[in-house]
């Protein structure tokens, strides 16, 4: 994984994935192909924009986008050239890695 700081200057958007923590599959540097998928019937949030990657012939979920970016990422979906997930150097209370979808336009 790729230290935020030396990608966040050259993005358009750098948003925290969240709820990976939830998922049997965290993300690493196999994920390499991104899909973002709106997801209108969650029963938490309509606006919720989930987080795959296709590894091999199967499709993974790694999380969620932040709840506050999820209208804006639908909004922009369509104009979103290459997508990056990348791991934070330090972990939090939990001992788990903050990950980030660095998004460029």
């Amino acid at each position: 994984m790729t230290d935020i700081t030396s990608l966040i200057d050259k993005s358009e958007f750098v948003i925290p994935l969240v709820g990976n923590k939830f998922f049997k599959n965290k993300p690493s540097k196999k994920d390499i192909d991104i899909l973002l998928i709106p997801e209108p019937k969650n029963k938490y949030d309509p606006n919720a924009v989930a987080i795959y990657s296709r590894r091999e012939d199967k499709l993974v979920q790694l999380g969620f986008i932040i709840k506050d970016k999820c209208r804006l990422v639908k909004e922009k979906l369509e104009l979103f050239k290459s997508i990056k997930v990348i791991r934070s150097k330090t972990k939090n209370d939990e001992n788990l890695y903050y990950y980030y979808l660095v998004i460029h336009v």
